[in-house]
């Protein structure tokens, strides 16, 4: 029984791995970040990855960094906002629950 558990949170892990590793790059595109500063801080996001109460702490931070570069323009109107919270939300979903809306 724990090995199984031990398994599931070793693929969720992986799975927000390949995430962070995939979105940040587009979210540094627009904020105009250069590629040290990127790999700077997707090295330290997937250093801090140790135990799965830190998924929490991931999903926190992916959130900020989203609503920070959209606020900067000016939150894609209501239709581009709705966008973005159901994309966290699948990936949310995804990760946690391993189904899609």
């Amino acid at each position: 029984m724990d090995q199984l558990m031990s398994n599931d949170l070793d693929g969720v892990s992986r799975l927000t791995k390949d995430v962070i590793r995939h979105t940040l790059p587009l979210w540094y595109a627009r904020t105009g970040l250069n590629e040290l500063e990127m790999g700077i801080l997707q090295g330290k996001l997937l250093s801090i990855w140790s135990s799965p109460v830190s998924t929490i702490y991931v999903w926190l931070l992916i959130l900020i960094i989203s609503l920070i570069v959209f606020s900067f323009r000016k939150l894609q109107k209501c239709i581009g906002l709705a966008q973005i919270v159901h994309f966290l939300v699948q990936l949310f979903v995804v990760m946690n629950f391993g189904g899609v809306l």
